[in-house]
């Protein structure tokens, strides 16, 4: 299986899926995991926000020589609070978020 590291292409290619910015409950939220450049992608009303802050404070936390380029072997080793999986199609990626779940996309 490919990753799905994010690129500008695979970012605009599900902005434009989810049509980013036309809905206020869709959020594209900036954050950075291991000093580089993340989004998170979710529906505002299904996610928790005292979930949200300890995923994001977790991933602070990872060190640049500690982030692997495989997104499996990150998925395994770096999201421990959630059920996981990888996926390069941007058409099953937007289903699951709008069906309330949360998508990580990283540089």
């Amino acid at each position: 299986m490919s990753d799905f590291f994010m690129s500008k292409y695979n970012t605009l290619e599900l902005d434009i899926a989810l049509r980013i910015g036309t809905s206020f409950d869709l959020i594209k939220r900036k954050i950075r995991v291991a000093d580089r450049v993340a989004y998170l992608y979710y529906i505002d009303e299904f996610s928790k926000d005292e979930l949200l802050e300890k995923i994001e404070q977790y991933f602070y936390d990872i060190a640049p020589d500690e982030l692997s380029d495989n997104s499996i072997e990150f998925a395994d080793n770096y999201i421990p609070y959630l059920e996981v999986e990888t996926s390069t199609d941007t058409t099953k990626i937007a289903t699951d978020i709008l069906s309330g779940v949360l998508c990580l996309l990283i540089e």
